[in-house]
């Protein structure tokens, strides 16, 4: 336990007015830029949360360096006063009490901060940060590409075990995720002071040249407001890293047929390489074999490529992407997983021991047209279970087909599963293979609930399938839209 000063282990300076450091920190969701003060060992009073953004308001004349030294390459060291943690835990206390209680002291007439330990050490100053990670996607490297003129070595570098330095590799270049994890590891950095060294750094020396550039502060890359203001760079900047455009996936000892890959089209889709490739990208084969390997963690080539959840799997990526509007009034109400005759929409190629070109042949995927209307594809399903009641609900069945045949036609994804627009049947009726007449929803449904099964009764059924839907989509659920009461009914 340190005892030592009970002032406040605060990291307080100017322009904060007592009592407590600030309103930052006393929000429900507090800033962006509120920072918790990690501490080794315990303390007898709660962890001090800094508000960074106060502090480099009030000293913006003075600049950064007014808190954080000059690192020994002349960079700025994140941490407060010091380039290194002290070995002794008491030392660092008296580090932040002096220093910052000497700040807070030597400003009496200026609105300053807390000098008393509890204005520091707030039991109230909890909250929810509104925080969100910083993710470089595709336009901001295009920026970065641009403003650099094509120098990578100005980020991306390779650690040479023999010279001990840092150098630059052309065609090796990787996610900073590959080198930098959560934590320092001795001299590499941990991924957060890897990149705020670097990265502030590089935007404070533009901006000390009074050039355009990327922001400096907590704000400005943590605050989803701020971030949504940045420009997307249209059309979309591709990251060149010898990528083919189009390439057969496959693996030795693979029995299915092979797949026709478009690298290019899938490019646009992700934020970046890393969202498929994880850090290294490197191909999924390297890592991920059909037995499982320790450096694909153990995931087979099978489950890297058709894992449902994954964000990382192709599978899982499709299955995502079914949760947009247009899309989960259907899929809401399908089983996880793809359908067994969606395999073949991917695995259309030849069978791996058959002869074929060194590169797929480019084929767009084209939808059939819908049917003519017909006794069997009907314009309007009159439905009258509750006709005791209520007049018979018309549903406009033509304008529904119609509507999800619009969405999967204008979206490439949805195209590519739904080139028999028949598929489009199989959500409302969904024991139906497809190419088959469906069924009337009555012949399955007839009858009371069977408490054995989880098929409902026919008003259940119908009730599941419309409501269900339509909560998903948002459109109104309210009765009196599809039930028109009976003059001198019941209702």
């Amino acid at each position: 336990m340190l005892h030592k000063h009970v002032h406040a282990i605060v990291f307080v300076a100017v322009a904060l007015a007592s009592p407590g450091c600030g309103s930052e920190t006393t929000e429900a969701s507090r800033s962006v830029s509120a920072i918790d003060l990690k501490f080794p060992g315990d303390l007898e009073r709660p962890t001090v949360v800094f508000p960074h953004r106060q502090h480099t308001a009030a000293l913006e004349a003075k600049g950064c360096k007014t808190c954080h030294p000059a690192n020994q390459d002349g960079g700025m060291s994140l941490k407060f006063a010091r380039q290194r943690d002290p070995v002794d835990a008491e030392e660092l206390m008296d580090l932040y009490h002096d220093t910052c209680i000497g700040c807070h002291e030597a400003n009496p007439t200026a609105k300053t901060g807390p000098v008393t330990c509890a204005n520091c050490h707030r039991r109230d100053a909890g909250g929810t940060s509104t925080r969100v990670a910083m993710s470089f996607d595709y336009s901001l490297h295009g920026r970065h590409v641009a403003t650099e003129n094509n120098k990578c070595e100005a980020c991306h570098h390779v650690y040479d075990e023999t010279t001990k330095e840092l150098r630059y590799e052309k065609g090796k270049e990787s996610a900073c995720r590959d080198c930098h994890s959560e934590v320092d590891e001795g001299n590499k950095l941990s991924l957060s002071h890897a990149s705020h060294t670097s990265c502030i750094r590089c935007h404070q020396g533009h901006k000390e040249k009074g050039e355009k550039t990327g922001p400096d502060t907590c704000t400005g890359c943590h605050d989803a407001e701020s971030l949504a203001k940045i420009d997307k760079v249209e059309p979309h900047v591709r990251l060149q890293r010898g990528q083919p455009d189009v390439s057969w996936v496959s693996a030795p000892g693979a029995t299915s047929p092979i797949v026709a890959f478009n690298h290019l089209a899938h490019e646009p889709h992700t934020k970046n390489c890393s969202t498929c490739h994880h850090e290294t990208l490197a191909a999924c084969s390297e890592c991920h074999t059909l037995t499982g390997d320790p450096k694909g963690r153990g995931v087979t080539l099978e489950g890297a490529y058709h894992h449902p959840t994954s964000t990382h799997s192709c599978v899982g990526c499709h299955h995502e992407s079914t949760k947009v509007r247009q899309c989960s009034g259907c899929h809401g109400m399908l089983a996880e997983g793809p359908a067994q005759r969606s395999c073949r929409t991917c695995h259309a190629g030849p069978s791996p021991a058959d002869e074929r070109p060194e590169v797929p042949p480019a084929a767009d995927r084209i939808m059939e047209p819908l049917p003519e209307v017909s006794a069997t594809f009907p314009s309007e399903v009159t439905i009258d279970v509750l006709a005791k009641d209520y007049q018979p609900a018309k549903l406009p069945h033509l304008a529904i087909v119609r509507a999800l045949d619009k969405a999967a036609r204008d979206n490439h994804l949805a195209t590519a599963f739904h080139q028999d627009p028949e598929i489009l049947c199989t959500a409302c009726h969904h024991q139906t293979p497809v190419g088959a007449r469906p069924p009337t929803c009555r012949s399955c449904h007839a009858g009371a609930l069977d408490p054995s099964t989880d098929k409902p009764a026919l008003q259940a059924a119908y009730h599941r399938q419309c409501i269900g839907c339509h909560e998903r989509i948002g459109q109104p659920t309210d009765c009196k839209i599809c039930h028109a009461p009976v003059q001198g009914g019941n209702r």
